[in-house]
């Protein structure tokens, strides 16, 4: 069984990035140490999307980070 865990410690109207744990996250970049370093935080795997929390706790989509 796969978890899936969702690290977000935005506040309400702010926006942020998406970090995500789980069984099926990628570990590395294949021959990209460099990249591996940018987007692992430890365990967690910065996406490199974008979103806002509305205030009934909602997540919203808003773009992509620059990279």
């Amino acid at each position: 069984m796969t978890q899936r865990y969702i690290l977000s410690f935005f506040l309400e109207g702010d926006i942020g990035t998406l970090l995500v744990k789980g069984d099926s996250s990628a570990a590395y970049y294949w021959n990209k140490h460099e990249k591996t370093k940018e987007t692992m935080l430890g365990a967690w795997l910065n996406t490199g999307d974008k979103f806002y929390k509305n205030e009934k706790g909602y997540y919203y989509y808003v773009g992509r980070t620059s990279s």
